[in-house]
């Protein structure tokens, strides 16, 4: 089965995909991974849930509420033809929404790390709007048949590079916003005295 890649082996036993031609070859496309995924996410999963307790079962919980708001409303929403910038924004602003209460609890800290990470996603979202424009970046690659196929949907596939930046900026302004909630948090309990401005 040739790969295409001189440095890739496939061996004897390797479970791999390929694509049957018309002619009857095949062509290699990747190497299975399911159970060595599924072993490290098991793995990860009890990690998270030893260190963490409730907090990180309510972290896991809120991470697959996230990827059923991406499968069950971002795709389907995008394959429509829906405006990407929207969409970017009601799928972060609504996983988050879901991830942050189930992983640090309905509390005044975890809405000001809400609304401070929902300002900034609507900052990330006209930058990379502006950016996605004015660099002209047009999300195409090499694949014509996947282009095709978006095109006779009516996607856009800048709007879904534009929809990517606003969703990869997540996981940085989470972190941000959450440290900076708790760093303040801790400062006022600490320090009573201080006033605001300190």
């Amino acid at each position: 089965l040739e790969t295409g890649d001189p440095t890739l082996v496939v061996e004897v036993g390797d479970v791999v995909r390929a694509l049957e031609l018309a002619d009857g070859d095949l062509v290699f496309s990747d190497f299975e991974r399911g159970v060595p995924m599924m072993v490290l996410f098991i793995a990860y999963a009890l990690l998270v849930i030893v260190i963490a307790r409730w907090r990180g079962l309510g972290a896991l919980l809120g991470l697959i509420a996230a990827f059923g708001i991406i499968i069950f409303f971002t795709t389907p929403a995008l394959l429509d033809g829906g405006n990407p910038l929207i969409i970017g924004l009601v799928t972060g602003s609504g996983a988050l929404f879901v991830l942050l209460y189930l992983a640090h609890g309905v509390n005044a800290r975890t809405t000001t790390a809400y609304l401070g990470t929902v300002a900034g996603l609507s900052i990330t979202a006209v930058l990379a709007w502006w950016a996605v424009d004015a660099s002209k970046l047009t999300g195409i690659w090499s694949e014509e048949g996947v282009h095709l196929e978006f095109f006779n949907r009516g996607v856009s596939l800048s709007g879904l590079v534009l929809c990517g930046i606003i969703l990869a900026g997540l996981g940085v302004l989470n972190d941000v916003t959450i440290t900076q909630a708790s760093a303040l948090w801790e400062l006022r309990s600490a320090r009573p005295d201080m006033g605001r401005i300190e």
